[in-house]
Formats: C-alpha cells, structure tokens, sequence
C-alpha cells in the first residue's frame, strides 16, 4: 500500500510539475518583450501578421486563397484560436479571399473595413456573411484613427479621410485603407495596393512622415511607389509581397528602380519576412 501511495503521490507530483511548466509556456507566448510582425508568403497577394506586445492577433488581408491558414499557423501560437482584429483593406480577390476561409478555423473578434456599396459583389457579400455568423463586430475606417494595441503600441488609420466618398473611386485600389503600425519610435506603414494618385493625396494632405519599413503598394506595381512618395516617407526597407512567376509582371522595373535607396525584400525570393520590434530596435528575423 505504501509503495502505491508513493507512486500515486509522483504522479501527482509531475502532473502539477508539467502544468506549471505548461501555464509558464503559455503565458511567455501571450506576452513578450517584442512584437511580432510578418508580411506573410501567400503567392500574389497581401497578409500582414502582427501579434502585438501583450499577444493580440491583428491580421490585415488574407491574400487569393488558403494559403494563409498554413503561413498564419506557422506564426501564431497553436493553441490560440482567436484573432483580436481583422482587417480588410479593400475587396480585390487577392486581399479577401483567403480572410473568408479563417472564419472557419478562428474567432474573429473584430473587422475593420471600409464603407463601400458592394451589393452586387458575391465574394464581399460572403466575407459579411462570416462576419455576421461570428457577430464580430465592426469597425469602418478613417483618418486619425488609433487602435490601441498596448503601451507605446498602436495602428495608427491613414486613409481614408473623413470626406472620402468611397463608392465615387472608380479604382478599387484607392479605396484602400492604409494603416501605421507604430511601436515606440518605430512606424511600418502598410499601403494596401494604393495608387500614385492616392499618394499624392497623402503627400498634399500632409499624412507622411519618415518611416522605417514601407509594405509596398500593389506588389510593385509601375503605378504604385512614386518618387515623391518614396522621397516623403523615406523607408530604410521595403517588403514587397508578390508571387513567383506572377502574369502581372510584379515588381515592374520601374518601382524597383524607385525603390533602389532601400533595402529591398521580396516574398517570391524569401518566403514569410518577419520582424521582432521593440521600442528600441527592428529585427529581421527572417
């Protein structure tokens, strides 16, 4: 009966040792001393991961299919099953359709979009079909908005402006929402597939200011990274995120010419690009 006792007493004993360890585990993934962010491989088209600070999941577009489930799953923790904020920059197929496969797979607590009359759009209406099984709830983008995302951490909205009228815009492009993540000293401005004529707008409505990593616009598109929006902004890296081998000839020549006063990283060459932050740093991770 001893001996049993002894053996019962062990197991017990490593059972509350594994689940401190475990409880340990799970709170070092929910909070770190970095952000993570990570413009995701999913052939031609947009995702940005980001898992802030305090271990909020933000995800901006979904690119073209569901190759976002397996890149997202290789960056956010396995046993987190929510995503905090959803972000849908405009409805070009390469931008939405991956995000209508997630709502199967996670919790999706809140969508910021912007307010555009797509009635007649099946895969718009199906992306507000999930939207309302999950009752996330919705939030419609303007300028000078701020998200906070913790101490120091925040997505600051660019575009677009107050008196925009969205449904006006005959490229879908320039109905991009463009964000700032900004962390400390830091600002990773994300672009969407803006337009040249949409940078203009931002450079005369003074909207721009010196940042460290540009996502840039439309994959590389000519029409996208003027020079006097490179020139505004600055950016020390730009991540270009683009598929192998795609039929629109992204990046054309003449934006990496452009771009050429940065560090230039692709999607088609490097896979996932992802960066640790911190007040004091950015990190390329790989």
């Amino acid at each position: 009966m001893e001996h049993k006792k002894i053996i019962k007493y062990s197991i017990v004993l490593g059972i509350i040792i594994t689940s401190s360890f475990v409880a340990k585990w799970y709170w070092q993934q929910s909070t770190a001393e970095y952000a993570t962010v990570a413009v995701l491989d999913v052939g031609q088209g947009d995702a940005i991961y980001i898992r802030s600070v305090s271990g909020q999941d933000i995800l901006i577009d979904g690119g073209p299919d569901r190759k976002v489930l397996e890149q997202l799953g290789k960056q956010m923790p396995f046993w987190d099953r929510t995503i905090e904020l959803m972000v849908l920059t405009h409805p070009h197929a390469d931008h939405i359709n991956g995000l209508i496969t997630l709502f199967d797979y996670y919790q999706v607590k809140q969508v910021l979009l912007t307010k555009l009359n797509r009635e007649h759009d099946p895969t718009y209406q199906a992306f507000l079909t999930q939207i309302k099984k999950q009752a996330s709830q919705v939030q419609y983008a303007q300028a000078n908005d701020i998200i906070q995302l913790g101490n120091n951490e925040q997505l600051n909205i660019i575009y677009p402006f107050a008196n925009t009228l969205l449904d006006n815009i005959e490229n879908l492009n320039d109905t991009s929402i463009i964000l700032d993540y900004q962390f400390g000293e830091h600002n990773i401005l994300l672009t969407g597939d803006a337009s040249v004529e949409l940078e203009q707008q931002l450079i005369n409505n003074q909207k721009l200011f010196d940042i460290d990593i540009l996502k840039v616009g439309h994959h590389g598109s000519k029409y996208s990274s003027s020079e006097a929006f490179l020139q505004a902004i600055k950016p020390e890296l730009a991540v270009l995120s683009v598929g192998t081998g795609n039929s629109f000839g992204h990046p054309a020549p003449e934006a990496l010419q452009r771009l050429k006063n940065s560090e230039i990283l692709r999607t088609d060459q490097l896979g996932d690009i992802v960066f640790h932050v911190t007040t004091a740093d950015i990190d390329l991770i790989r």
